[in-house]
């Protein structure tokens, strides 16, 4: 299966524009990490060079679906609007008529909020975008694929628990994508 090809079949099956699939080192990230990235704004699918070594092209194609299903169910916008709404309220925190302890407490309460929606969100749209593998009976390809990257990215996740916290903010474990793409599940 042609990954180019297959992308371009998925976008015209699912109404979305022309996606570019290009295998690059992505500027800021670490060298030789395995990852693939979407980015709606510019219509571009990224593969990093260890990411195209490492998977099959059905692992790749696989990817692809769940990289798609981040520009089907519009997750960047979603991610905008919720950025957008947190500036919003910070900057009309700025200029309540309050103490400045109590504006901070309201800074602390508004970031504590944020940051526990964004993780919500964060986790649901990445299982979301998971099971666009399934339209496609990709999703034990994708399982996969997630093995393979989560054992290639190893080294590169940190030892501090802080910043591991951090760090899988964006994204649930890599267990249990896996186990939602291979178990199962009534009502999908």
């Amino acid at each position: 299966m042609d990954v180019k090809s297959f992308t371009s079949t998925i976008c015209a099956e699912l109404g979305l524009a022309e996606y570019n699939v290009m295998i690059t080192d992505v500027p800021g990230m670490t060298e030789g990490m395995a990852n693939v990235l979407i980015n709606p704004l510019l219509k571009v699918i990224v593969v990093t060079p260890k990411a195209a070594e490492l998977l099959t092209e059905d692992e790749l194609c696989a990817v692809m679906t769940h990289e798609l299903g981040h520009s089907y169910n519009n997750h960047v916008e979603k991610r905008l609007v919720v950025d957008g709404v947190s500036v919003v309220l910070s900057g009309i925190n700025v200029f309540l008529p309050l103490p400045i302890w109590k504006k901070v407490l309201i800074q602390v309460g508004l970031t504590a909020t944020e940051i526990a929606i964004k993780w919500k969100m964060f986790h649901a749209q990445e299982f979301e975008a998971d099971q666009m593998s399934f339209r496609y009976h990709l999703n034990n390809q994708l399982a996969s694929a997630l093995r393979k990257l989560d054992v290639a990215n190893e080294s590169f996740k940190p030892s501090n628990p802080l910043l591991a916290a951090v760090a899988g903010m964006t994204h649930p474990s890599t267990e249990e994508r896996i186990k939602r793409l291979t178990v199962p599940v009534i009502n999908r």
